[in-house]
């Protein structure tokens, strides 16, 4: 089994042709795809992220305003992530932040957001098992979607798919267990 991070473009032409077994992800990045079918797992909520001890934590109702002049990390432009985001500056009458690193890989944000004053949007999940990271009280509900895997309709599966597959509902079911009121992880 190969497990890569790419665009969804990329992801959904290597499931289309064949090379892709599934896609694990945001439902609403998997696009329109012939062939294939979509199973949900979990809501994901998205939050403002930062560094444990960002000066913005002290803030008990932060406003984007007040958060703009941070240094940011935006996904990339290919992801539905960045666009409802640019949607919240939009809707904000605020310019994307000049101070910005644009990047995906959770490895390059994590270390971002660890060693800088930068904030992110990420899945609240990633920030509630890091230490090192809290999230802030900055309303993101407009950005929550359903996490899920986009499998072809066709054809069979290897044993490795299906033993991922099992994984991944197991889990999905932990994570709704411990969602909050909302339905939401926290």
């Amino acid at each position: 089994m190969v497990v890569r991070e790419a665009t969804p473009e990329v992801l959904r032409a290597e499931l289309e042709t064949g090379r892709g077994d599934l896609i694990v992800g945001r439902l609403s990045s998997a696009g329109t795809l012939a062939n294939a079918v979509h199973e949900a797992l979990y809501e994901e909520r998205i939050a403002l992220v930062c560094r444990a001890g960002h000066p913005a934590v002290a803030l008990s109702d932060p406003v984007l305003s007040d958060l703009v002049d941070y240094p940011w990390i935006l996904p990339g432009t290919e992801t539905a992530l960045r666009s409802e985001l640019e949607n919240v500056f939009v809707h904000n009458g605020i310019d994307l932040p000049v101070n910005r690193v644009e990047t995906t890989p959770i490895l390059t944000v994590r270390h971002l957001l660890t060693r800088t004053d930068a904030l992110a949007a990420l899945p609240a999940l990633i920030a509630a098992d890091d230490p090192g990271t809290v999230t802030l009280s900055f309303p993101l509900e407009l950005m929550n979607r359903t996490v899920g895997v986009t499998l072809p309709s066709h054809g069979s599966r290897t044993p490795s798919t299906e033993a991922l597959l099992a994984e991944l509902r197991a889990v999905a079911g932990e994570i709704l267990a411990a969602a909050g009121a909302d339905g939401l992880p926290h």
